[in-house]
């Protein structure tokens, strides 16, 4: 490598090319630890509502078992006073309300009993101690029912007509095998729910689906119980616990079934400047009708509080160390690149004086050996274009003298009209190639023009289609859609396309079957090296079109590839071929600032691929 290379590329700057990949690692790294904290802190967080959420679910079966037995436990006076069996079998509402109404106030004062009923055999309400104006209408109850199919106590919570959830403990009075009725005991399940979040540190409230209440008879109960009753709140359930007005607004989208699973999909929000989680779990009453949710919603503001000190803390030791190893890196370095500098002027100024002598040399080599080749090239092709001139650009034209001026007086309509008008196309498209082959041995630049490379290609294949059609030779087209003009003398390409496929016609002679030309056109972006570019700001993108002429012929030896574009270098017969034909498809293509290259293996076909540059 040059030494003026090295020093403009910035080989010697050490310390870029170490520290920043260095800096962009330790970011990288810090960003991939903070989210892998912030990672195991949201599954922790995850994991402990769960965690919070089995616990109120099982904590809220126990509490209901335990209940459950303690109002079973509570009717047991009710059967062992004979004046309220009495009473109760001569459904004496007066004197069941003097005997129980005591007793229910009690309950209620140190249980939360709620309900107390008195239930015919015929399941016709007798009595309700805790609303004594309402009565005489059929209880309907699954656990009414329960009772009466199996003859025993039942229990259970269900859904009532006010929209809350109420433990209901029926059990069956009978006197010598005979029923006399039922004794009903009910707890609303609010002062549960409420005993939960204190004891697990949770806020839980219960939602139920509006189509299993009334509005009318929610607020209603709600009027009863003393609490806020909107009903168009939410649109597909109502929260009925005591802390209803304390319920998350950011949790009302999540209500309906379709938008979260339950016990899966958990909830994040803020909410006064604290961080929540919320999980959904289903409520089923005792006939296992799921008409409600159980929400459960905890404060993790402590967890993110703790996770953030943490991660920086961490961030602050991670940062100090890094900055740390940076200083030490980047004075190391600096001391590196300023030996590498000093190392580099030296070395520059050992090798200047034989660099500029390198370059003289160079550019006297090179333009002894272009007048060489250019030498080589007039005398080999200056001879033979002077004897075309001699022996058939006037014979060509007397032919087309004369074809000229029978054609005029010929009309279109006989026969002779066409074979004369193409012995005229054909003598002058002779002098055009008689002129090409002068052109051959001059330097000039060539007189160019923007063509379609499309249409020049086929405009030049219809001439030759002919005869490959008689020499059974098949010609595919496969050109790249809306290519670029480029700059090109039409009539030397055209000269270029002719010679190419008339030696693939000629290849494929050899070929009993599957004789085909294929010609394709496309365009490709190539970038040069920075040093090609004149104001050296960096590499270039140069667009070229490629034509690609292929035969499925006998193909070349590599002896034969080595010389195919020399004057005069044939390997037709004698007579066949004066071996000007690729030398003058080269020559031209040079002309254009363009390259060709030929491809072949012996048996396996040829291909020549042209590139031209764009612009």
């Amino acid at each position: 490598m040059r030494i003026d290379k090295m020093k403009s590329s910035g080989s010697f700057k050490v310390r870029i090319r170490v520290l920043v990949p260095m800096v962009i690692s330790i970011v990288f790294l810090l960003g991939a630890f903070v989210f892998t904290v912030y990672r195991i802190q949201d599954r922790n967080a995850s994991n402990i509502v769960m965690r919070k959420l089995n616990s109120v679910r099982q904590l809220f079966n126990a509490q209901l078992e335990s209940d459950a037995g303690m109002m079973s436990a509570v009717l047991k006076p009710f059967f062992s006073d004979k004046r309220m069996i009495s009473a109760l079998s001569a459904k004496d509402r007066n004197s069941l309300l003097g005997y129980s109404k005591p007793l229910f106030e009690q309950l209620r004062a140190e249980h939360k009993i709620t309900h107390l009923y008195f239930i015919g055999p015929d399941r016709i309400n007798i009595l309700r101690v805790h609303n004594p104006g309402k009565y005489g209408d059929i209880i309907s109850r699954f656990t009414t029912l329960e009772a009466e199919r199996t003859k025993k106590l039942s229990y259970g919570i269900e859904l009532g007509l006010l929209g809350t959830f109420t433990l209901r403990v029926v059990v069956p009075c009978y006197e010598k095998g005979r029923l006399l009725g039922y004794v009903e005991l009910g707890e609303e399940i609010d002062h549960l729910v409420n005993k939960l979040s204190r004891i697990l540190r949770v806020d839980v409230y219960i939602a139920i689906k509006k189509k299993f209440i009334s509005r009318k008879e929610w607020e209603s109960g709600m009027a009863i119980l003393k609490r806020n009753s909107n009903w168009d709140k939410f649109p597909s359930a109502v929260i009925v616990s005591e802390n209803q007005e304390s319920f998350p607004r950011e949790l009302a989208y999540y209500l309906p079934e379709e938008h979260h699973v339950r016990g899966i999909t958990e909830v994040s929000f803020k909410k006064n400047g604290r961080y929540y989680r919320a999980r959904f779990q289903y409520l089923k009453d005792v006939s296992g009708r799921e008409v409600g949710e159980m929400i459960i919603v905890y404060d993790i503001t402590e967890i993110i509080s703790s996770g953030k000190s943490y991660v920086f803390a961490l961030i602050f030791i991670y940062l100090a160390v890094g900055g740390l190893l940076f200083f030490f890196f980047y004075v190391y370095l600096a001391r590196v690149e300023r030996t590498l500098t000093a190392a580099q002027k030296e070395l520059t100024e050992w090798n200047r004086t034989l660099e500029e002598k390198v370059k003289e040399k160079i550019k006297e080599l090179e333009k002894v050996q272009a007048k060489v080749v250019q030498s080589n090239k007039m005398a080999a092709v200056g001879q033979l274009a002077g004897g075309i001139a001699h022996e058939i650009n006037n014979p060509i034209a007397v032919i087309l003298g004369f074809a000229q001026s029978i054609v005029y007086g010929v009309k279109e309509n006989d026969s002779l009209y066409m074979p004369l008008k193409s012995i005229e196309r054909e003598a002058i498209r002779c002098k055009k190639l008689v002129g090409d082959l002068l052109t051959f041995s001059r330097t000039g630049k060539t007189q160019a023009e923007l063509a379609d490379i499309n249409t020049t290609i086929n405009d030049t294949l219809s001439l030759i289609e002919v005869q490959a059609k008689v020499k059974g030779v098949e010609i595919v087209k496969n050109y790249r859609n809306e290519l670029p003009n480029i700059a090109i003398n039409k009539n030397q390409i055209q000269q270029v396309i002719v010679n190419l496929c008339n030696n693939a016609i000629d290849a494929c002679q050899g070929r009993p079957e599957g004789r085909k030309i294929t010609v394709i056109t496309d365009v490709t972006t190539e970038q040069s090296s920075a040093e090609d570019n004149p104001d050296k700001s960096g590499p270039l993108q140069n667009r070229f079109i490629i034509i690609s002429i292929s035969d499925t012929g006998q193909g070349m030896t590599k002896e034969v590839k080595q010389h195919i574009f020399e004057p005069f270098f044939t390997t037709k017969e004698a007579g066949e071929g004066t071996g000007l034909g690729l030398s003058l498809c080269y020559e031209t293509i040079q002309k254009h600032n363009g390259t060709i290259e030929v491809k072949s293996e012996l048996g396996q076909g040829t291909t020549f691929k042209i590139k031209l540059p764009v612009d």
